[in-house]
């Protein structure tokens, strides 16, 4: 747990520019301000994965209301990646980042080409979730 709770406290000194020290109590929707949202978290919490060979589930990070304490104990019963299937994970995560920035800068563009896009990102989505989901069960 503490491992988690290091890399944690490293990114959020990177983001308020100083030392930040979170107390195990204190709740992850208290961290959020001008500087950190929301977006911020996730980008955090999929750096965590890529980190340790994790997929974190939607329990766990889109739970904002929990406390540093259950998320890291969360985190600490998630199973790793095995070494031998890490590159394809790797791959796999970074393609779903790309797609993910991608859609984020067409959603609010209206033209036919915009919208046809999102559909082929939407699709590939789908794909790779799939991919993702037959990589966890091997392990």
């Amino acid at each position: 747990m503490n491992k988690y709770r290091f890399v944690i406290g490293l990114f959020l000194k990177v983001y308020y520019c100083q030392q930040y020290m979170i107390a195990d109590d204190e709740k992850i929707s208290q961290l959020f301000n001008e500087t950190f949202n929301e977006f911020d978290w996730v980008a955090l919490l999929m750096r965590l994965e890529l980190i340790y060979g994790m997929e974190i589930p939607d329990e766990l990070s889109l739970n904002t209301e929990l406390t540093l304490s259950e998320l890291t104990y969360g985190l600490s019963k998630l199973p790793l990646i095995p070494f031998n299937l890490y590159p394809e994970f790797y791959d796999i995560k970074v393609s779903m980042v790309h797609l993910m920035n991608r859609s984020i800068e067409l959603e609010n563009k209206t033209d036919m080409t915009s919208k046809k896009e999102l559909v082929k990102i939407s699709k590939e989505m789908e794909e790779s979730d799939r991919r993702l989901k037959s990589l966890i069960n091997k392990i």
